[in-house]
């Protein structure tokens, strides 16, 4: 995992330098942006009114979006990453109608949200559901931004690639139109932000329910409620409207989220923590292993802890490296911010733990006397406190 994350990003970041180093074509001038935060569970639109900006968009004048729901095809998973269930299957109903039974105990779609989704075959009514509190969004924010020619539309949603391309289309075309970008602006559309609307299917691909229709959750107009919605923002960002804050600039309600007091947690707290037998909470297990060590090395300390989840320590560290500076004082280097360290947890036995710090030493670290810390804090008899340990100190060389 730490791999292929690292792998990731440096290609990402080797491409975008790229694309940064040789672009020779100015953005252009002029800002603005709009929030606006819309229900998708009953929003209406203008098949009429989308039409003039977005080629494919079905005949009739209203439609409408539906209470969520999840079909069978989400359960069959996709054709490159099947469920493996027989009893569903993409593009098709259930062959044994158990786990569907199961769905409509929690909760049975009423005939009308049933009809909305057709032809989807509904899995699991999660509009149904909501206590303690709703299983799935329905107020949903859409923003839209826009620098120069290039403009910036961030959805709560996974758009298909032929979704997506229509949506940036229609987005573009009614910002030519009212002459805020020419043929060349660009349009981008960056998917799950603020917010998670699961897929976004064009109508077509909704007929179809394979694994993408059958994960949109609003509908088969879901899409053209949200290319709708932003192409009304960009009119209203073309027709001057340009505001100043951000209570100018937004629309609708934000959606009231449960906090975390009133968020059901499954998962039980941690009973108890305790040190190894005849030892003490920060005691080495495995020290750092002798000698010096060279910039691109990798040192790692073993140290008996307690389990992270008693304090998550936000807004402070697990992990720590440390140097000794030439008045005798440890300072900072780096903690669990930076990507050359890495923290690990296990348990041990029944209670015991034991943590691992990881330092990679970057070719750019200074020649000196180093060591790794741990701060963690350990539940014993229902109370939690703070603990520590240190490793060895040893020498970086250059």
């Amino acid at each position: 995992m730490f791999e292929s994350t690292k792998i990731i990003g440096e290609r990402q970041f080797r491409a975008a330098k790229h694309i940064f180093d040789s672009a020779s074509r100015p953005l252009g001038t002029g800002i603005g942006y709009r929030t606006r935060f819309v229900d998708m569970s009953m929003y209406t639109v203008n098949l009429t009114f989308l039409s003039r900006y977005m080629a494919n968009t079905q005949n009739g004048s209203i439609a409408h979006t539906c209470s969520p729901a999840m079909g069978t095809a989400f359960a069959a998973g996709t054709t490159d990453g099947p469920s493996n269930m027989d009893d569903f299957l993409q593009s098709g109903a259930p062959q044994n109608h158990f786990l569907q039974g199961l769905g409509d105990s929690l909760a049975s779609a009423p005939p009308d949200v049933v009809e909305c989704h057709r032809p989807k075959n509904i899995l699991l009514y999660t509009g149904g559901l909501r206590r303690p509190y709703p299983f799935v969004p329905t107020t949903m924010g859409v923003q839209l931004l826009r620098v120069g020619q290039l403009v910036i539309a961030a959805v709560p949603g996974e758009f298909t690639t032929m979704a997506g391309r229509r949506t940036k289309d229609a987005i573009k075309e009614a910002l030519v139109q009212k002459g805020v970008l020419t043929k060349d602006g660009v349009v981008v559309l960056g998917n799950c932000a603020s917010g998670y609307a699961d897929y976004v299917t064009t109508y077509e691909e909704y007929q179809h329910q394979r694994y993408e229709g059958g994960s949109t959750a609003y509908g088969p107009h879901t899409h053209a409620a949200f290319t709708q919605v932003l192409v009304e923002m960009a009119l209203d960002m073309a027709d001057g409207m340009e505001a100043a804050d951000g209570i100018e600039a937004s629309l609708g309600e934000p959606p009231h989220i449960p906090m975390l007091g009133k968020l059901i947690e499954h998962q039980l707290g941690v009973v108890q923590d305790d040190p190894p037998l005849f030892g003490r909470f920060g005691q080495i297990h495995t020290d750092v292993a002798p000698g010096s060590f060279w910039p691109g090395a990798r040192v790692a300390v073993k140290i008996w802890g307690a389990h992270p989840r008693n304090n998550l320590r936000h807004g402070d560290t697990f992990a720590s490296v440390w140097r000794l500076d030439a008045q005798g004082l440890w300072q900072l280097v780096a903690d669990d911010n930076d990507w050359e360290t890495r923290f690990e947890w296990k348990r041990e036995g029944i209670s015991a733990s034991i943590v691992t710090v990881t330092w990679d030493i970057p070719t750019t670290c200074q020649a000196g006397y180093y060591r790794l810390g741990y701060t963690g804090d350990a539940k014993q008899w229902q109370r939690i406190h703070p603990i520590s340990g240190f490793s060895r100190t040893f020498e970086v060389l250059r």
